[in-house]
């Protein structure tokens, strides 16, 4: 695939780069500094650096794969001459890209679980298996810092909004739509589509049980 090749650091200032270009962030942001306790691309062995990109391309390709299927469902509903009024809601992720991978990536998720933190060289057993049903694996913690970027931290840190912000998209073409982005708005825009109602729907007191949408059990 060869597009993690140049390593999580050059691809974090890859990445940031291309959202200032789209108008993401503001030009003048600064990236934040790449944290110590995680190790330098250039500073890990040949070995490793075959793993972590096998790890980084088995994850790509599953999201390729998952976007591809998302359109197949997208087509379905288009050919079927109702695109135009559908609310379509995509978020991707949870929490922020995730850390549970540790310093070496997992061959199974398990392995921690069972009080085992693989290193490279016991990853590497699984390499040509990796992403197949023989393992469960999960990428290392350097590739979930590089892929919250502009933010700091990963899942697991709710400190900071790489541990909360994810990447989401919302479309419905037959509607012009003045949604904001948090999941708590999310469900107050369901509602009002659901509903038909145009007005600004009452922000929930804190504590509040969330409202049923009308029909539902």
């Amino acid at each position: 695939m060869h597009l993690f090749d140049e390593g999580w650091n050059k691809q974090r200032e890859r990445i940031f780069a291309n959202q200032k270009k789209l108008g993401v962030i503001p030009q003048n942001a600064k990236l934040t500094p790449w944290p110590k306790d995680l190790p330098q691309w250039d500073s890990l062995s040949a070995e490793a650096q075959k793993l972590f990109i096998r790890q980084a391309d088995i994850y790509a390709a599953y999201l390729a794969y998952t976007d591809h299927e998302i359109g197949r469902v997208i087509q379905a509903v288009e050919d079927a001459g109702k695109l135009d009024n559908t609310l379509i809601i995509y978020i991707s992720g949870d929490n922020g890209a995730s850390p549970e991978g540790t310093l070496n990536g997992l061959y199974s998720e398990f392995a921690v679980a069972n009080g085992l933190h693989p290193t490279v060289e016991e990853n590497m057993k699984f390499y040509d298996a990796w992403g197949t049903d023989q393992t469960y694996p999960h990428f290392a913690v350097g590739w979930a810092w590089a892929w919250d970027t502009p933010y700091q931290w990963t899942k697991e840190v709710a400190s900071h909004f790489g541990g909360t912000r994810n990447g989401m998209a919302m479309a419905w073409p037959a509607r012009s739509m003045n949604a904001c982005s948090r999941a708590s708005c999310t469900s107050r825009t369901i509602i009002r589509a659901r509903c038909g109602s145009r007005r600004r729907s009452p922000r929930p007191s804190r504590g509040a049980p969330t409202p049923s949408l009308p029909g539902s059990t």
